[in-house]
């Protein structure tokens, strides 16, 4: 049953009011640059000296401004999908600690580490729904936290920046905006190829199950597990 609805009340509750305050600075920022044309387009041919002066510093202070602006809508943004692999990131143990009693995640922050994990579990990660995506997101994510600067092969691996000479908050916002519904996507596949190892049984798994037990155990060992699991039923 927690397999079935684990990701049910997943919700990311950080997401809303960064949007909030994002939607709030692009409006301010819009304000300032239509002063700005305002300004720019005044004539200046009837005015004093004095007066085309404050109409200048008016501008740069406009073009400050809006250029402040930017940077923290850029930094909401790299905030957002830096929060948002963090929440793939707890939620993908929790999922792996409670479905694998006594399973230690500690490093499953590295991606290999968690990788191999699962194919240990006869799961196959890249077969999942939305792994492609939440890669993505993770190779985003660690140019990010790392120097904010993408190298030209990732630049050329997500759509939103290829042929981008540079990657604007709006590039980021627009990547977010696509990859944002598939760490749910995959962590429900995920919660089911988990379900799949852990309870559903065919002739092949049976088989296999039986062969490592056989490697392992002696005769009279095998003889007690068998009748074992008998009394079970």
């Amino acid at each position: 049953m927690f397999l079935d609805t684990f990701t049910f009340d997943l919700y990311n509750s950080f997401e809303s009011s960064a949007d909030k305050e994002i939607v709030r600075l692009i409006n301010e920022r819009d304000k300032l640059n239509k002063k700005y044309n305002d300004l720019d387009n005044n004539q200046t041919n009837e005015k004093t000296e004095q007066e085309i002066m404050d109409i200048e510093v008016d501008k740069h202070y406009c073009l400050i401004d809006m250029e402040y602006i930017k940077e923290e809508i850029w930094t909401l943004i790299e905030m957002k999908i830096i929060y948002f692999f963090k929440f793939l990131e707890l939620n993908t143990k929790k999922l792996i600690r409670t479905a694998f009693s006594g399973t230690k995640t500690k490093d499953f922050y590295k991606w290999e580490v968690l990788i191999n994990f699962l194919k240990s579990r006869n799961i196959k990660p890249e077969s999942l729904k939305g792994f492609f995506e939440i890669k993505q997101l993770k190779d985003v994510n660690n140019a990010l936290k790392h120097n904010g600067n993408f190298r030209e092969d990732l630049k050329n691996a997500i759509p939103e920046f290829k042929k981008k000479e540079i990657v604007s908050f709006y590039h980021l916002n627009t990547f977010y905006s696509r990859i944002k519904t598939f760490p749910k996507i995959y962590l429900a596949d995920l919660a089911s190829a988990i379900q799949t190892e852990l309870y559903e049984f065919d002739p092949e798994k049976i088989d296999r199950i039986a062969h490592n037990i056989a490697f392992q155990m002696e005769r009279n060992d095998a003889d007690l597990l068998i009748n074992a699991i008998k009394t079970k039923y």
